[in-house]
């Protein structure tokens, strides 16, 4: 949701695992281990973020 909120005009067609990747490492309070992150993990995000645009 927070990317979502931060790129409210990006489309998502040409948005790369890459991309999804260097904004949720740059959130704030983002606390994780970078390293950590996968592309299973991305996936998810860009699904969800998908998900969240196509709602009614």
């Amino acid at each position: 949701m927070r990317l979502k909120d931060r790129f409210p005009n990006e489309t998502l067609e040409h948005v790369s695992l890459n991309d999804i990747y260097q904004w949720v490492i740059a959130l704030p309070n983002f606390g994780d281990d970078p390293d950590l992150v996968n592309d299973d993990f991305l996936h998810a995000i860009y699904q969800d973020w998908y998900e969240e645009i196509d709602k009614p």
